[in-house]
């Protein structure tokens, strides 16, 4: 869980400095370097509107929405960058989505200091989640499916620099980012 934290860190700082590494984008199948004890992935080609994103290994289907790009994926990990919308203002948000075999228990990952759990329903089974408010928010959420257990850590900021509370928290995990994924 502390690589996990340390990954969604190191990517909501590059995407709040700006970090928009051209190469990257036009490199369809660069290779990206090794996590931590991990093996290296290929980063996934940038999606045309509406171009669904296969990811984890076909494992995960997102349909993208306007600004949502696939940074990485392997077979056990896939980041997304998202451009998520509230009225009145833009928010940053990066979505790391992690894979563990079988069935495995979701109680100890979505506990959150000061987070506020909520379940969302969702074909497949439902997506529970604990959502942490502050300027740098964060959704930290969990389903399990046939082929495995999936942890999603969604990292936000808003633009104007103000803080996300959890309704908003909830809402936008609820009707933006859930109803376009699509776990096997």
């Amino acid at each position: 869980m502390a690589t996990l934290l340390l990954v969604v860190s190191i990517i909501a700082l590059v995407v709040i400095a700006g970090g928009d590494d051209e190469s990257l984008k036009t490199k369809e199948t660069a290779q990206v370097p090794p996590p931590q004890g991990g093996s290296p992935g290929t980063l996934a080609p940038p999606a045309a509107p509406g171009k669904e994103l296969k990811l984890l290994g076909g494992r995960l289907v997102v349909a993208p929405r306007p600004g949502w790009e696939a940074l990485e994926s392997s077979d056990e990990t896939a980041t997304v960058r998202l451009a998520l919308r509230e009225p009145g203002r833009d928010l940053l948000a990066t979505l790391v989505i992690v894979t563990v075999p079988g069935a495995g228990s979701l109680d100890t990952t979505l506990k959150v200091d000061g987070g506020t759990p909520f379940e969302v329903p969702a074909p497949g089974g439902p997506v529970r989640a604990t959502a942490a408010p502050g300027a740098s928010a964060r959704v930290v959420a969990g389903t399990v499916r046939p082929k495995g257990t999936f942890v999603l850590s969604l990292s936000l900021t808003a633009v104007d620099g103000k803080d996300i509370d959890a309704a908003t928290l909830r809402k936008i995990f609820t009707e933006q980012v859930v109803p376009a994924l699509k776990f096997s």
